[in-house]
């Protein structure tokens, strides 16, 4: 699985990136993603869920373009849904994936990543996956 994310905020002096690693609905509407998918039912909301749960708990690593591996750190994530949301007291223009990663910058590739994640606004992350039709 290899998702990209837009970075909403970036935190210079920790090293931080915090934004969406995939987003699959904005304001009420279905987003269709770069190949192709639609997360448009409860059971493919589900799968989604459980892979990226799968991620957090076995990988959280992020690289530089599906290339250079375990250059950033995840440190938080949230399944975002406007149900959460409304449970927490807020609202939400997006569904989806909210992230935050710490970059290893004492290392040429983390500070190389670094760079790249915060001129062009977006990162990636890397972990195993399995792509599957869901029948609803």
């Amino acid at each position: 699985m290899q998702l990209s994310g837009e970075i909403v905020k970036v935190d210079e002096e920790q090293g931080r990136v915090f934004g969406w690693a995939y987003v699959f609905s904005k304001n009420g509407e279905q987003v269709e993603d770069h190949s192709g998918d639609i997360i448009d039912t409860p059971e493919s909301r589900a799968a989604l869920e459980d892979a990226y749960i799968g991620y957090v708990k076995d990988h959280r690593t992020g690289d530089l373009d599906h290339e250079t591996f375990n250059v950033s750190k995840l440190i938080m994530s949230a399944f975002m849904t406007d149900d959460l949301a409304k449970s927490l007291g807020m609202t939400t223009e997006k569904e989806g994936i909210m992230v935050g990663y710490e970059f290893n910058r004492d290392t040429p590739e983390g500070l190389k990543a670094w760079e790249t994640a915060k001129t062009r606004g977006a990162f990636s992350i890397v972990g195993r996956g399995r792509r599957e039709a869901i029948d609803a």
